[in-house]
């Protein structure tokens, strides 16, 4: 097996941001031209089936994946990798038996009758999704995170090619969105195969031991044992809500929410994913070499530096922003992304942390806070079906989020020992340098003077700051 790349932290982030921000700024770009082929309903329809599909798929490996990262001897992690492969197909497997069994039970609620053609591809998806775990967590040990890179932007181009020539053939419904999203997961995860046979595959079959697979079950049995819950807890927290909201609304209402909790999830996603899959190997490293709470610190005050001014700005031009981009259709989406961005501002703060429940082996307290995360949710999508309002269930789950991942943040500064207060200082700074231009965008909106001149001068205030912090990364780089 090759030795593991000796490169900075900064580095590796880049490597990883570089292909999922392609990826990223490809889905984007055609964003536009998808919300006028496809209506809010086929958004709505494909939000719920990746919703179904998020939720089984989360214990697809039952954890263990994350286990790969971990051992200090390769053939260990090798013997992991298969044993993530078992029970991927075991768990696939199960879901086939079980969507073929009760599947019916989908075509008798009203709002997800066209969902339940399309549940025969659930068990695909989730097998696919968990191959491509398996292989990216081994390159996250091996810190070949170009592999990664390369194999996101594959997906992302198969995704948003496969739609736009569905879209333009006419074909603009709800399965043609689920079926391109299939692709995209099968270009992503033959891509990451391929390159890992190629590099490791003769270390791989060697390593192969049915002993050690065994004894890898017994030694890493609080991944499945609490890690599993957990993620399913929390994968639910996400995706229940997109399912409940699909039962007892309309898929339309999913649409705008999909859209809008689309556009927010892309700092997460882009950035937050990439700098978690380098942040868990790194401060694997630096808990061994008690470090820990000097690297924490230091990457909590990148990510409000990076973070904070662009949320802000989705809070108070959400609505005209989403008008001028997707059409004047979506502005209701815009109106989500305005209510929920002040909690998802804080999903993006903790979401790199959240390895740090893994790395300090913490994976009962972890389950704990996805308990509370779920059960909060939940009671806001009910609350708001009580009321018959959809504009109600958005506000709480905002005001829900805020508490729930606040406290997730004061969570992971405590288990790791380290301080919160001086990173709240360095937070309080940049809210104060940042309320400057917002407010000036603030202005522009509420006078209405122009949704061209707002909307593009938020959008070169966010570039500036994202191109700030890109030049400092380099710099700390090239150092």
């Amino acid at each position: 097996m090759k030795e593991k790349k000796s490169t900075t932290f900064e580095g590796n982030v880049l490597r990883l941001i570089s292909g999922t921000g392609i990826g990223q700024v490809v889905s984007l770009a055609v964003s536009p031209v998808l919300t006028r082929l496809f209506a809010p309903e086929a958004f709505g329809m494909a939000a719920i089936f990746t919703a179904i599909t998020g939720i089984i798929g989360s214990l697809v490996c039952l954890r263990y994946e994350q286990a790969i990262v971990l051992p200090k001897d390769d053939d260990e992690a090798a013997n992991i990798l298969y044993l993530c492969l078992l029970v991927a197909m075991v768990v696939s497997g199960s879901t086939f038996l079980l969507i073929t069994y009760f599947d019916s039970g989908f075509y008798d609620i009203e709002h997800l009758i066209q969902v339940g053609g399309y549940l025969w591809l659930v068990p695909l998806s989730v097998l696919i999704s968990g191959i491509y775990f398996i292989f990216q967590f081994w390159n996250t040990r091996t810190k070949n995170y170009t592999r990664i890179s390369i194999s996101t932007v594959s997906g992302s181009i198969a995704n948003t090619g496969t739609s736009l020539s569905l879209g333009s053939l006419g074909h603009v419904t709800g399965g043609s969105l689920i079926l391109a999203s299939i692709g995209g997961q099968i270009v992503s995860s033959v891509m990451l195969a391929f390159q890992i046979i190629r590099a490791d595959g003769k270390f791989l079959l060697k390593s192969f031991s049915l002993r050690k697979i065994l004894l890898c079950i017994k030694r890493y049995r609080k991944f499945p044992l609490y890690g599993s819950w957990s993620i399913l807890l929390g994968n639910g927290a996400w995706l229940l809500p997109t399912i409940l909201m699909g039962a007892y609304f309309s898929p339309v209402f999913v649409g705008y929410y999909a859209l809008g909790f689309r556009i927010l999830q892309v700092p997460t996603s882009l950035i937050g994913s990439s700098i978690g899959q380098v942040f868990l190997q790194e401060s694997a490293e630096a808990q061994i070499n008690g470090t820990l709470p000097e690297l924490l610190e230091r990457l909590f005050e990148k990510l409000v530096a990076l973070s904070l001014l662009p949320f802000l700005m989705l809070m108070v031009i959400g609505q005209d922003m989403y008008a001028f981009v997707f059409g004047s259709e979506w502005r209701e989406a815009g109106l989500y992304t305005q209510i929920l961005a002040p909690w998802a501002l804080l999903w993006f703060l903790s979401s790199p942390l959240t390895c740090l429940f893994t790395v300090m082996e913490r994976q009962k307290l972890q389950l704990r806070w996805n308990v509370a995360n779920f059960l909060t949710r939940v009671l806001a999508i009910f609350v708001g079906v009580y009321f018959n309002s959809s504009i109600l269930t958005v506000i709480l789950l905002g005001f829900f989020g805020v508490i729930v991942y606040g406290y997730k943040i004061v969570l992971s500064f405590r288990i790791a020992k380290t301080q919160l207060a001086n990173s709240m200082k360095y937070f309080t700074k940049q809210l104060f340098i940042s309320a400057v231009p917002t407010g000036f965008v603030f202005i522009l909106t509420e006078f209405e003077v122009s949704t061209f001149l707002s909307v593009s001068a938020a959008s070169m205030i966010v570039f500036i700051n994202i191109a700030f912090f890109s030049s400092k990364a380099l710099k700390a780089i090239r150092k």
